[in-house]
């Protein structure tokens, strides 16, 4: 029994060493590796500039989208504290997701088509275009943020945890709608641009 002990006294030592040796330089050299990869300071950059592109707190606290969520949450109280809807929110979620991406990437399709100089008037820092690239990427970080407060909610079951997790989910099922309406004002512009050309391509009567 006691040489057993030794025995593994010994490997736990020898373990300890290799750690020390090999593993904790390859652990600081793969953090390193990673924290460059992810550049820290340009995504840091980026998300400060689609906030102020969005409009900051003073958007989000008077977009009816939120309040409705709210509203929502409140009516659906009995509901909303318990945690038998989060099976229903990890089914739903990750479509939406999908959705607001694909709009996305409709948005940075822009810049191969004809309307991009409209939209984007002239490289303003808050032209329609960023503002719409704006919403879109509010309406994904909304609906990942909703996803992880469902795994939360899931993990440490609560009244309150509950109740928040269902207002991001709310809000996030909600930007489902403001996406369609961000892409019919799209739509608009479209629209609008197309009725000039043709105003300026017509032949004028003599």
């Amino acid at each position: 029994m006691a040489k057993r002990l030794w025995q593994l006294q010994m490997i736990f030592q020898d373990a300890i060493t290799f750690v020390k040796a090999r593993g904790i330089p390859l652990c600081k050299d793969s953090l390193i590796r990673l924290v460059e990869c992810c550049n820290a300071e340009a995504l840091k950059d980026e998300l400060a500039g689609y906030w102020q592109v969005y409009g900051g707190f003073k958007s989000l606290i008077v977009s009816p989208w939120l309040w409705l969520a709210v509203a929502v949450t409140f009516f659906c109280w009995p509901f909303s504290s318990q945690g038998g809807w989060i099976g229903a929110a990890f089914s739903i979620l990750p479509s939406l997701l999908g959705l607001s991406i694909g709009a996305m990437a409709i948005t940075l399709a822009f810049p191969t088509t004809s309307i991009f100089n409209l939209l984007a008037e002239n490289g303003r820092e808050n032209s329609y275009y960023l503002d719409v690239a704006s919403k879109f990427l509010h309406f994904v970080l909304v609906q990942v943020t909703a996803l992880l407060f469902c795994f939360f909610a899931s993990a440490y079951p609560a009244k309150l945890t509950n109740i928040v997790a269902f207002l991001m989910t709310s809000y996030a099922i909600l930007t489902a709608a403001a996406t369609a309406t961000t892409l019919y004002g799209v739509a608009q512009v479209y629209n609008k641009s197309a009725s000039s050309l043709d105003e300026v391509s017509a032949p004028s009567k003599e």
